[in-house]
């Protein structure tokens, strides 16, 4: 694994060659991911010594394919530990400070429509880092404006999604330890009623 990664550096010393290797390099690892057992010490080793990698991507490209991996290792690992939920908050609010440090993001609709998508995959395996992050109201603010500010039909409809299994929740089907997490932070400490009620006048507007 180390060999790999150091190549993968060495060739993506260049903005040109991020932008051709990167969304391969990391769409190859996705596809592990999704068939791999995620209790298995290897998975764990590969995943975590990928994901810096990710995020420097993320960085340097704002590929929407950083994103997608982000979503398939929430998938795989988020809820299995309070230490990899921390872990999954934590990427979270870095992902989320990349997202809305961009200039433009009316010019940036496919990796808004990843971040939203990946927002979606915490909800259903990994509410805890979700519905706990001190970023929950950008986030939710940012969904509010890129439905009624930027208008891109794919964005918007993922925007759209993100707010509606947020906040409709015990409509999903989730499995009881998400409902747990989720009515926790509905009831017990009203996170996801206040942002509710912030936000419930634009979204009727918007609706």
């Amino acid at each position: 694994i180390g060999t790999c990664l150091e190549s993968v550096q060495r060739r993506t010393a260049s903005t040109p060659a991020q932008a051709l290797v990167l969304p391969k390099w990391i769409a190859i690892h996705q596809q592990i991911l999704r068939n791999t057992l995620p209790q298995e010490n290897t998975m764990v080793a590969m995943f975590s010594n990928t994901i810096p990698l990710v995020v420097q991507a993320l960085e340097q490209t704002q590929d929407p394919a950083t994103l997608k991996y982000i979503s398939t290792a929430v998938e795989n690992f988020g809820g299995k530990t309070l230490e990899m939920d921390q872990s999954f908050q934590d990427l979270l609010i870095h992902v989320t400070t990349v997202v809305t440090s961009l200039n433009n993001l009316s010019e940036a609709t496919d990796l808004l429509q990843a971040y939203f998508e990946s927002l979606q995959r915490y909800i259903l395996y990994c509410p805890r880092a979700l519905c706990y992050s001190p970023n929950l109201p950008t986030i939710v603010t940012l969904a509010v404006e890129s439905i009624s500010v930027i208008q891109a039909k794919e964005s918007t409809r993922a925007a759209l999604m993100f707010l509606s299994q947020l906040f409709g929740w015990n409509s999903l089907r989730l499995s009881p330890q998400t409902s747990q997490v989720l009515q926790e932070a509905w009831n017990n400490s009203s996170i996801l009623k206040e942002m509710l009620v912030q936000n419930g006048l634009a979204l009727t507007q918007l609706c």
